[in-house]
C-alpha cells in the first residue's frame, strides 16, 4: 500500500517538474535551490558539470543530510565545468533546506581530493571557515517557495 502512494507520488512530483529522473531527494533538492536562489536548472538533466544557470554563471548543486558542522565530502564533483558550488545542507527528518554555501570554483580546487572513483570536495572547519564561502540564509522550507 505505501508503495503504491510513493508511486502516486514520484509520478506527480515528475508531472509538476520537481524531479526528472528516479533520483528523487537528489532531484528535489536540486529542484528547491533553484526556487530558492532563483536560478535556473538546466534543461538536460544528464548535462555533466553542473546543474543550473544564472546570467551566465553556472552551479553544480550537491546535498548532504548530515550536521554542517561535521567533516564530510561532497563527491562527484567536476571541478572544470561550474562557476559554482552549491553546497546544500538537508535535514533528514523532513528534507527542508538547513543551508546552503555557494563556494567558489577556485576554493572547491583547493579543498577536492581525488578518491577512488571519484573527486570529493571535502567539507570540513578549514573550508566553511573560508571567507570566500558565502552562506545563504537558513530554515528554508520547500513550502516557501
Amino acid at each position: 500500500e505505501l508503495v503504491k502512494k510513493l508511486s502516486v507520488i514520484e509520478k506527480e512530483l515528475f508531472d509538476t517538474g520537481v524531479i526528472r529522473s528516479k533520483k528523487i531527494l537528489a532531484d528535489y533538492v536540486e529542484w528547491t535551490v533553484c526556487q530558492l536562489l532563483k536560478i535556473s536548472l538546466v534543461k538536460n538533466k544528464i548535462q555533466e558539470g553542473y546543474d543550473a544557470t544564472k546570467n551566465g554563471k553556472t552551479y553544480q548543486i550537491k546535498y548532504r543530510t548530515d550536521n554542517e558542522q561535521g567533516n564530510s565530502g561532497f563527491d562527484h564533483i567536476t571541478p572544470t565545468k561550474f562557476d559554482y558550488l552549491l553546497c546544500v545542507f538537508v535535514n533528514p527528518k523532513d528534507y527542508s533546506i538547513v543551508s546552503i554555501y555557494k563556494v567558489p570554483h577556485n576554493i572547491v580546487i583547493k579543498y577536492c581530493n581525488n578518491m577512488k572513483n571519484t573527486i570529493s570536495f571535502r567539507w570540513k572547519k578549514e573550508t566553511r571557515n573560508n571567507p570566500k564561502i558565502i552562506k545563504k540564509p537558513s530554515g528554508f522550507k520547500a513550502s516557501e517557495t
